[in-house]
């Protein structure tokens, strides 16, 4: 049973551990919609949009008003769209240690075990 667990531990285990990075990045892009919202960076926040009025004020008033709109809509997208790449960064970090962290393991069980054992 040791030796199939050793077996998992080198090959297979080893190979899910790598895959399980793109995953977890793939996971954190899924969860913040960040494909949705480079697509919809540019549109006004909330759907709010000023429309109507025949004069020339309130055509300004509205064209300034969905101005600033989009303006805060591409603002907040875009600190989400940061704040998922710094994730996404921050899990290929901690995967790639995982990941190379991952041989040492039994060995460093034993170590401790032995170490313990000794005093």
């Amino acid at each position: 049973m040791v030796f199939e667990l050793l077996g998992w531990w080198y090959g297979p285990g080893w190979a899910q551990a790598i895959k399980r990075i793109y995953a977890w990045a793939r996971n954190i892009l899924r969860a913040l919609s960040a494909g949705l919202l480079l697509s919809s960076l540019f549109e006004p926040w909330r759907r709010i949009v000023s429309t109507g009025g025949r004069s020339l004020d309130v055509k300004v008033r509205n064209a300034i008003d969905n101005l600033v709109s989009r303006m805060v809509g591409a603002s907040v997208r875009f600190f989400v769209l940061v704040t998922a790449m710094c994730a996404v960064i921050a899990a290929f970090i901690f995967g790639t240690f995982v990941a190379v962290i991952w041989p040492l393991i039994p060995p460093l069980i034993i170590f401790c075990l032995l170490r313990g054992a000794i005093g």
